[in-house]
């Protein structure tokens, strides 16, 4: 994994170019400062992977702590809750293949496999992970077959087999041969309206668009592609295979088919607890990213909210 060009110079991860103390957890009124200030100070890096080349950048300072995204979540959906964890970890962020840039249609092992070649950038350290939908399937395939490589896990909105409906399976299909970017699809404000908008703060609405526009930038046929993962993966035969410590998180807004995939996965992983996310929908990595950093640092690290960073009123 290499450094891309365009950090700034004498800039280093986690820390303010102008040395102002940060918020303890964003504000509605300047998120978008702190979105800016990620951008500027992250190590961006690349990965040569088959097939394509993988993007991503690296924010703060400790043991590492991957933030994999769902389905059409670009990294800049993390960017709030890496700044408030970089004082404790090592918030590594990218884009799954295909989001950005053209790729061949991927299997859940190839995601797997570009998942593990990013965690071996730190040798003889092993990885903290938290994955929503689509991260969090992948970060079990990768568990299983390299458990070494993981500590622990926190994931949420997790099915470990999804059967697609007809016109999901249409979208995919057709989908994979579009051209262009999502923005165009007919339809998805509504569905995303439907979906996220009530979880999103109320005096805040600049953040609800900020959710469409990095989505509407995804490309269709590697969404189609990634889609296409999820109704083919298959992990109820190997959860019992996976000794990795695994916490699974519920929050409102999941449907009936999540929350029955949360208890597969809850009867099948031998190492497993429960805890739960309240009011923070779907996405809670940028609807209430403090309250989802005070779950990290008390899973991951035994901190109770009282003795962490994320003290501040939940909003």
């Amino acid at each position: 994994m290499e450094p891309a060009s365009g950090n700034l110079p004498g800039a280093s991860p986690g820390t303010l170019p102008d040395g102002a103390p940060p918020p303890a957890c964003p504000p509605p009124l300047f998120w978008h400062d702190i979105v800016r200030r990620v951008a500027e100070t992250a190590t961006p890096w690349t990965l040569e992977r088959p097939g394509t080349v993988l993007s991503g950048q690296t924010l703060g300072e400790g043991p590492p702590l991957l933030l994999l995204n769902g389905l059409a979540e670009p990294r800049e959906c993390q960017f709030l809750l890496a700044w408030l964890l970089r004082e404790q970890f090592r918030c590594v962020m990218f884009d799954w293949r295909g989001v950005r840039t053209a790729a061949p249609r991927p299997t859940l092992d190839t995601l797997a496999d570009d998942l593990l070649d990013i965690a071996d950038h730190w040798p003889g350290e092993t990885n903290f992970a938290w994955g929503s939908g689509l991260g969090g399937l992948v970060a079990l395939r990768a568990a299983r077959r390299a458990p070494r490589r993981f500590r622990k896990l926190l994931l949420a909105g997790v099915c470990p087999h999804r059967t697609l409906s007809w016109g999901e399976r249409l979208l995919c299909g057709v989908g994979g041969y579009l051209p262009g970017n999502v923005w165009l699809v007919p339809g998805r404000s509504t569905v995303y309206r439907l979906n996220h908008r009530r979880w999103f703060p109320p005096l805040d609405p600049d953040r609800y668009r900020f959710l469409l526009d990095l989505s509407g930038r995804c490309r269709i046929a590697g969404l189609a592609h990634l889609g296409q993962v999820l109704g083919e993966a298959d992990l109820r035969g190997e959860l019992a295979a996976i000794p990795t410590e695994t916490v699974l998180v519920s929050t409102e807004g999941q449907g009936a088919d999540l929350r029955a995939g949360a208890d597969e996965l809850a009867a099948g992983l031998p190492h497993v607890s429960r805890t739960h996310l309240h009011s923070t929908g779907l996405l809670p990595a940028l609807t209430h990213p403090h309250r989802l950093a005070a779950i990290i640092r008390e899973q991951f690290l035994g901190q109770t909210p009282a003795s962490s960073a994320a003290t501040s009123e939940a909003r």
